[in-house]
């Protein structure tokens, strides 16, 4: 990763840090007002934010001591920005191939597999030709990396 490159990345998960630190005080502030009236679907979306907020806070610190460290990450390796294109095997036999640009928190749209998801988390850190396991609702799929870029 060049420190250009890293260098992007960190301002962009500062700028994720901060919108999800608006929206943590936006919600406590509701919570505060509401006392024991608050609704489900706001803590909730409360507990959402504060789990986001802290991958984000992990995800900045690793590539800040990867700049302290040197390079540490390996050439071709599935990261945050990553293009990737997947193999999905369920155990009946039945495949999928799933294509999507790992990021660090998911709007839903398509094409962004959040690294905080199963699949995300599975093939973090892989490269093109690795497979994973990866622990899904309906059991197991195992994923086997057929690009990066």
């Amino acid at each position: 990763m060049t420190t250009r490159s890293r260098e992007a990345k960190m301002s962009a998960f500062r700028k994720e840090i901060s919108r999800l630190e608006k929206r943590r005080d936006e919600l406590m502030r509701a919570k505060e007002t509401s006392g024991d009236d608050v609704d489900q679907s706001a803590m909730l979306e409360l507990y959402t934010v504060l789990d986001a907020l802290a991958s984000a806070h992990q995800k900045l610190e690793i590539l800040k001591n990867q700049a302290d460290d040197g390079d540490m990450v390996v050439e071709g390796a599935i990261t945050i920005g990553s293009k990737v294109k997947i193999l999905m095997a369920e155990d009946d036999g039945e495949t999928e191939e799933l294509s999507g640009t790992i990021v660090p928190v998911s709007n839903g749209n398509n094409g962004e597999i959040s690294d905080s998801s199963p699949i995300g988390k599975a093939i973090l850190g892989k490269c093109k030709g690795d497979r994973a396991l990866c622990k899904v609702p309906d059991g197991m799929l195992t994923l086997t990396i057929l690009s990066v870029e």
